[in-house]
């Protein structure tokens, strides 16, 4: 539930060196939310397409929670033009535990978040991370705010084959 205004200060960071670009998935941030449409295999060609119509060559991805795992399904389709790969967090679990995810009150607590005020919402959180800074707990409230409900609905999809990442990366010829 966040998005890519979340990585601002990485992004000011790595300014001089790289370009950066913060794309927010689907039904998060300030991207479109189609009623359906969630699957890791779709996040991961919105990210493919971003990079084809940006010309992006040898990119390397950063995925964090969903985005980790987005970011392995593009990585193995498109492995050969890929300069890196860094993975934050990624939900490499189970469809098992997917599924207890789902059934949970997560739907709920997403609900309850999105019925607050943003100012409510601020409080919640400045609590709840009290060494975080304003500006990361601000980026979070309202990627929480911005991020459809819609959006959960990858935790019911078929999730991807999980990779064995024990031996590095590997590389097509």
């Amino acid at each position: 539930m966040g998005s890519g205004a979340c990585w601002t200060p990485l992004a000011r960071a790595l300014d001089g060196e790289f370009n950066v670009v913060m794309p927010d998935a689907r039904g998060h941030g300030g991207s479109t939310g189609p009623d359906s449409g969630y699957s890791y295999d779709e996040h991961a060609s919105d990210v493919l397409a971003l990079v084809r119509h940006l010309q992006l060559q040898r990119p390397v991805f950063v995925g964090h929670s969903m985005g980790g795992m987005t970011a392995i399904v593009a990585a193995q389709r498109s492995a050969a033009n890929l300069r890196g790969l860094v993975l934050v967090d990624p939900t490499f679990i189970s469809p098992a535990l997917q599924q207890e995810v789902w059934d949970s009150d997560i739907a709920d607590q997403h609900r309850r978040a999105l019925s607050l005020s943003k100012s409510d919402l601020l409080l919640e959180f400045r609590a709840r991370h009290p060494h975080r800074s304003s500006e990361i707990v601000e980026s979070q409230v309202d990627a929480r705010l911005n991020t459809r409900l819609c959006a959960l609905d990858v935790l019911k999809l078929c999730i991807p084959a999980i990779p064995d990442t024990r031996s590095g990366p590997k590389r097509t010829p």
